[in-house]
């Protein structure tokens, strides 16, 4: 959701499709949530001119994450099957991105209880809205405060250094797949761990909550970037997170994410 951070440092969304009563959709005009960045806190939510607190906020914001703003991820993570030859974990890493893009679709019946048709509906909605990456220099004060960010500026940096080859686009790529794909997942989970029924939305999100954001446990794949120290490029990307968020990058920070 950083992308989406005005310069006042608190969040603007326009013109989302989210779902509605289980089975429909709704187009939210502006949603903007408040910040206090000294204190570290979220301070209200207004959603349609409606302030929104509490659990009700939460759950919205979930779907925001959900349908809005984690899709972009999605789009910049399939980019990473152009690192073959340069990245030797690409193929698992793609691979289970992809598993999760149709998840996210032809199950959402399970976790919701719309139709894939429905689902295909709202996510091409919203990715229509187009990613806000902006890449300008936001107030320190807020990029301070993102884990995930630090990290990623981390790689980006150590990766221009000692692959001065790769593109902008290939890094970022990279970073989607691995460092904000399993940062997103791990974050919200960590910072907005309940979810019930919604009174703006109409209905309950206890199951897109254990869906979307259970932690996420492989026993027939080693998705763990730390157990794949052999591959250079996660051996790199380990290595700057582990500075930021030990316990994030030894537990929680994948070549790729599927629930």
């Amino acid at each position: 959701m950083f992308c989406w951070i005005r310069a006042d440092g608190n969040l603007e969304f326009r013109n989302l499709r989210l779902t509605y009563l289980d089975t429909d959709s709704e187009i939210f005009d502006k949603i903007e949530i408040f910040l206090d960045h000294d204190k570290k806190e979220f301070v209200r939510m207004i959603c349609d001119g409606m302030e929104v607190h509490g659990e009700e906020a939460s759950i919205i914001a979930q779907a925001i994450f959900a349908i809005y703003t984690h899709p972009h991820v999605h789009w910049w993570a399939n980019g990473a099957a152009q690192l073959q030859g340069k990245w030797q974990t690409c193929k698992l890493s793609t691979d289970m991105t992809q598993w999760m893009n149709m998840a996210s679709t032809w199950i959402s019946w399970i976790f919701i209880g719309n139709t894939a048709a429905t689902m295909s509906g709202i996510i091409s909605h919203d990715m229509d809205q187009r990613l806000p990456f902006h890449m300008s220099k936001l107030d320190q004060k807020y990029a301070e405060n993102s884990k995930a960010h630090k990290i990623s500026t981390a790689v980006r940096e150590e990766m221009h250094a000692k692959y001065p080859s790769w593109t902008d686009a290939e890094i970022n790529c990279l970073i989607a797949a691995t460092v904000w794909h399993s940062s997103d997942h791990y974050y919200t989970t960590k910072y907005m761990s309940w979810a019930g029924e919604s009174r703006v939305m109409h209905q309950d999100n206890s199951l897109l909550r254990q869906a979307l954001f259970a932690p996420n446990t492989y026993y027939l794949n080693k998705l763990l970037v730390s157990q794949h120290l052999d591959d250079p490029i996660c051996k790199l990307i380990f290595s700057c997170a582990v500075k930021v968020d030990p316990i994030f990058a030894k537990n929680w920070l994948y070549v790729a994410c599927a629930n």
